[in-house]
C-alpha cells in the first residue's frame, strides 16, 4: 500500500495547518485560526513578483549596453513593478479599513 492510499483510508490529513473539514469561505479567510489565508498568500506572492520584477528591470538596465532604447525599457518595466507595488499595498490598505468600518472586531478574521 502507498503512502498515499494509507492517507485517504486512514483520514489522515498531512497539511495540518488547513481545515480540510471547513467552508471555501474559512479557506479565504482566517477564521480557523491558522496563518493560512488566500489572501495572505496573493499579498505574499505579489511581493515575490515586485522582487522578481525589479532584479529582471536592474539586469535589463545593466546590459543595455548604453542603447537608449533598451534603457528605457527597463525603466519603464522598473517604473511599472513600483506602480503594481503601490496597488497592492493600497488594496491590501483599503480591505483593512472597509473591514474595520463594517464591524469587524479583528481584522485578522477577515485578513
Amino acid at each position: 500500500m502507498s503512502i498515499i492510499e494509507t492517507l485517504i483510508t486512514n483520514n489522515i490529513n498531512p497539511a495540518t495547518n488547513i481545515d480540510v473539514d471547513g467552508t471555501l469561505s474559512d479557506l479565504l479567510t482566517n477564521k480557523t485560526g491558522t496563518s493560512f489565508s488566500i489572501i495572505n498568500l496573493l499579498i505574499f506572492a505579489a511581493g515575490v513578483a515586485f522582487f522578481v520584477n525589479t532584479i529582471i528591470a536592474g539586469w535589463n538596465y545593466m546590459f543595455s549596453s548604453g542603447d537608449p532604447k533598451k534603457a528605457a525599457a527597463a525603466s519603464t518595466r522598473l517604473l511599472n513593478g513600483f506602480v503594481g507595488l503601490v496597488i497592492v499595498i493600497a488594496s491590501f490598505l483599503i480591505v483593512r479599513l472597509v473591514s474595520t468600518i463594517i464591524g469587524f472586531n479583528s481584522v485578522d478574521r477577515l485578513i
